[in-house]
């Protein structure tokens, strides 16, 4: 993801990783962004879809993207909020939250703000 890579440019070595781990990364993007049920999305479910332990889960997170699992995820989760507020796929900010994942949506709009710089309802069409 474009944006996770920039997030993390300063100090993620790309070049250090190796094909396999980037497939790895990328079905672990997969498994988050593609769960039917994000708001039950737990650490033990996606390190059971990428084929790891939880520990190793953490370990390879921390290795490979300098960030805990938890932070990863949710950066992933506002991402597809992002995209789906752009796409005006649902029409208010709280149908966005749930969607992703989220059952508060002040702290949804909270982390999003923090994470892109703007109110999830300013990129809201009308």
């Amino acid at each position: 993801n474009s944006l996770v890579q920039e997030m993390c440019s300063q100090e993620v070595e790309a070049n250090k990783i190796s094909k396999t781990d980037k497939q790895w990364l990328l079905d672990l993007e997969r498994v988050v962004l593609n769960e039917p049920n994000p708001d039950q999305l737990s650490l033990f479910a996606v390190a059971f879809e990428v084929s790891v332990s939880e520990r190793q889960l953490h370990r390879n997170i921390k290795k490979f993207l300098k960030m805990t699992p938890n932070k990863y995820i949710r950066i992933l989760k506002l991402h597809k909020a992002k995209k789906l507020i752009e796409e005006y796929t649902y029409r208010t900010i709280s149908e966005v939250a749930y969607a992703v994942g989220f059952s508060d949506a002040h702290y949804f709009s909270t982390l999003f703000y923090k994470q892109y710089g703007a109110m999830p309802k300013d990129l809201l069409p009308g």
